[in-house]
């Protein structure tokens, strides 16, 4: 996965934060479409990197559409990765 971040960064010109928009964003409607219109909570557990980042994207996006949206870091905040710790705040 690695490779093909580096290769979307520096072949394509993407930017790292742009990626974990697209992959937050996707998730979410996923998310939205496996629970075919439910009301609902819903639980987004984060890693590290840009990982970790698309997760938080998602949270955000899921929130938006009124989801009640809990979050489960699996390390303190402060240990995140730049990109993810600018998802978290």
């Amino acid at each position: 996965m690695r490779e093909v971040d580096r290769i979307a960064v520096e072949d394509f010109g993407l930017g790292i934060l742009q990626m974990m928009e697209n992959a937050g964003r996707n998730l979410a409607a996923n998310v939205v479409e496996m629970l075919a219109g439910q009301d609902g909570e819903v639980t987004v557990l984060v890693g590290a990197g840009g990982n970790g980042g698309g997760g938080l994207c998602a949270a955000r996006h899921l929130h938006n559409r009124g989801y009640k949206v809990n979050l489960a870091l699996d390390r303190d905040a402060s240990a995140l990765g730049d990109a993810a710790a600018n998802q978290l705040r």
